[in-house]
């Protein structure tokens, strides 16, 4: 498996997407020791960003092949997010993001998800474009540009108290 997405939710690893543009979702249980397979991703996808807020594991953007373009490129990478409700084992299409990318750096910040430039592999080109969805309203926008582009990257979120930064 490689460029496949994983997130904790709860204590346990949930992996999704990959090569070969999949729509698989699995579920590692650490007390387990056990994989299960979980319901598929409505479409496949590799590149993408996975992330958990909240109750839901979102889904954003990715790809569906590379490589050289064909008449076929409008459906190269996509627009669409999904979130995930690990209760159900359902998935559901939610709002698009404005600018379709693969390889985004994403981060949750309380009910909001960051998603740091990315790479266009229809239009060839690294993007410096910073999307953020409300996850209450599944609503996107685009408020800022990052300094340079960003892609290929991993964005983490550190919660330090101010005797940690005494060091």
């Amino acid at each position: 498996m490689c460029r496949q997405k994983a997130c904790d939710y709860k204590g346990h690893l949930y992996v999704s997407g990959g090569f070969g543009y999949k729509n698989t979702t699995l579920c590692y249980k650490p007390e387990d020791n056990e994989w299960t397979s979980k319901a598929p991703m409505i479409k496949e996808r590799s590149y993408h960003s996975m992330l958990a807020v909240e109750d839901k594991i979102y889904v954003l953007g990715g790809c569906r092949r590379c490589g050289p373009r064909t008449p076929e490129d409008d459906n190269l990478e996509d627009l669409g997010c999904e979130v995930y409700d690990p209760l159900t084992d359902q998935w559901t299409s939610i709002s698009w993001i404005h600018q379709k990318l693969s390889c985004t750096a994403a981060v949750a910040l309380d009910q909001s998800i960051f998603c740091f430039g990315g790479y266009s592999f229809f239009h060839v080109k690294e993007v410096n474009l910073v999307q953020i969805c409300n996850t209450k309203k599944l609503s996107w926008s685009s408020k800022s540009m990052c300094r340079n582009p960003v892609n290929y990257y991993t964005a983490v979120l550190l919660w330090m108290t101010n005797a940690s930064l005494k060091h």
